[in-house]
């Protein structure tokens, strides 16, 4: 049995406490219903008083990544490996990588949540994976919050936590979710906790082909779509979204597409505008 949560978030944040449903992380919901939902996960993350979020995908650049006591980092596929011993949150959205997970697991002492996402509707083929995740969260509940999100879901923890990320992206870079690759949700889900926890944003490992064709451990990249024309011309589109319409401070520090002002404050300004989020869990 999962044991219950005793967060006592700072003053600052508690809008996002004081929105949160029932059924998604008050004190009357059971613990299996909070360690599926993405609105439990990000107020657990609150009560540890992080400073910034980091977001390290696998490029040759993720060999950059600072280490910081004070970080949450997303992490996915292999490059959980960089900040296995730092707190991090493992996202998956890859058929192989989440079916790995769904069989063995992972190993990392700074392991603090897990986010599974499947986007079927422009991909009929992540329906099945949809329901590997589906069949296997009916059967086994692992301690930490395991967040799975589901385009397709029509209700229940799957669909709410895809409303929060659709809905996030939608209202504040004015495009709809659409991932292409790992790299591509990374940083959108990244961005979304950010959002919600009023935290800067800094992206490494986001290549796209720069620095060479490989990972960052010098294995080659054998995904040809990873390194296309047409998947940098809609990277760069995502990110220039967050960077002049994002309500985020968003330094990307990738060898591709890298933000031009990279000394960014530390924290945004408390007087930032989050009726948008706080709309999306009040509902």
């Amino acid at each position: 049995m999962i044991s219950r949560l005793n967060v006592i978030p700072a003053k600052a944040k508690r809008w996002l406490i004081e929105s949160l449903p029932v059924c998604l992380g008050a004190s009357s919901a059971d613990d299996t219903s909070r360690a599926a939902s993405l609105f439990a996960m990000i107020r657990s993350l609150l009560a540890k008083n992080f400073e910034e979020i980091i977001a390290v995908a696998s490029g040759p650049s993720a060999c950059n990544t600072p280490r910081r006591d004070n970080a949450l980092y997303f992490a996915t596929n292999d490059s959980f490996k960089i900040v296995s011993d730092l707190p991090f949150v493992y996202f998956l959205t890859d058929r192989y990588m989440v079916r790995r997970y769904l069989k063995l697991g992972i190993k990392a002492s700074g392991l603090k949540a897990i986010v599974l996402l499947a986007q079927a509707r422009n991909w009929p083929r992540n329906a099945s994976i949809a329901r590997q995740i589906n069949r296997y969260k009916l059967k086994y509940q692992r301690i930490r919050h395991e967040v799975f999100a589901y385009d397709l879901a029509e209700k229940g923890p799957a669909y709410d936590n895809w409303r929060l990320i659709e809905n996030t992206i939608l209202e504040d870079l004015d495009r709809p979710y659409k991932q292409f690759n790992s790299g591509f949700g990374l940083i959108q889900v990244a961005y979304v906790v950010a959002r919600a926890m009023n935290l800067p944003l800094s992206i490494y490992g986001l290549d796209a082909g720069e620095g060479g064709y490989l990972h960052y451990d010098g294995h080659p990249c054998t995904g040809k779509s990873v390194v296309s024309e047409r998947t940098r011309h809609k990277l760069k589109d995502l990110l220039d979204s967050m960077y002049q319409k994002g309500q985020v401070h968003v330094a990307n520090f990738s060898f591709f597409h890298p933000s031009e002002v990279r000394l960014q404050p530390t924290q945004m300004d408390p007087s930032t505008d989050h009726a948008s989020v706080r709309s999306i869990m009040s509902d």
